[in-house]
């Protein structure tokens, strides 16, 4: 199993909290973001794989698909909140 830094957990652990906030299972969060489920899997799951710009940019465009509204993705990265966009317990 691949061990990933403490900043790579971070983002995946708030890449998920987003997938939650928005109600969506695994399967249907991956195909809105233009991953195969299995893909999304590698990230969340016991394979670690680190996220990578696929993932992030499919995030971006999903969130904004559905909540008309842009992600803070300063927060998605760093955890900190910038001038930009919103992080998910916001969007409602």
């Amino acid at each position: 199993m691949a061990d990933l830094s403490a900043d790579m957990r971070a983002i995946i652990d708030r890449v998920e909290e987003t997938r939650q906030f928005l109600g969506m299972s695994r399967s249907r969060f991956s195909t809105a973001c233009g991953l195969r489920p299995q893909t999304y899997n590698n990230f969340v799951g016991s394979q670690q794989s680190k996220p990578n710009v696929a993932l992030i940019l499919g995030l971006i465009g999903a969130y904004k698909r559905i909540t008309g509204g842009d992600l803070d993705v300063g927060w998605l990265l760093t955890g900190e909140r910038s001038e930009q966009g919103r992080v998910p317990e916001e969007a409602a």
